[in-house]
């Protein structure tokens, strides 16, 4: 196994199938930001998919621009993309049967 060097963009995806008779509805894919990463702006993505982001460890989710975290001072603040956790996909509708689709985002190692 390799390891990666600062700098380097690492692409994580997700495939995910219904392999039952029925449509299949409520999917959701969580994934976290692997740590020593930075997820690179704008580069999650899934089609028909609603993307949240969370800065605290998956507790809360929002839009990108909407995530907030605690600065020092005690007072929430627009969270930076460096301080996101985690990644949520929403599937809008639902997965036919035999479908499949794919999420993914990029990260730069740090």
């Amino acid at each position: 196994m390799q390891k990666a060097i600062p700098g380097t963009v690492v692409i994580y995806t997700s495939t995910f199938k219904n392999i039952s008779a029925k449509p299949a509805g409520n999917i959701t894919i969580n994934n976290p930001v692997p740590a020593n990463t930075t997820l690179v702006a704008a580069s999650a993505y899934g089609e028909g998919m609603d993307i949240s982001y969370s800065a605290d460890g998956g507790k809360t989710w929002a839009a990108a621009d909407k995530v907030k975290v605690k600065g020092a001072d005690g007072k929430e603040r627009p969270a930076g993309i460096s301080e996101f956790t985690h990644i949520r996909w929403s599937l809008r509708g639902e997965l036919a049967p035999g479908k499949q689709g794919e999420t993914g985002f990029r990260v730069v190692v740090n």
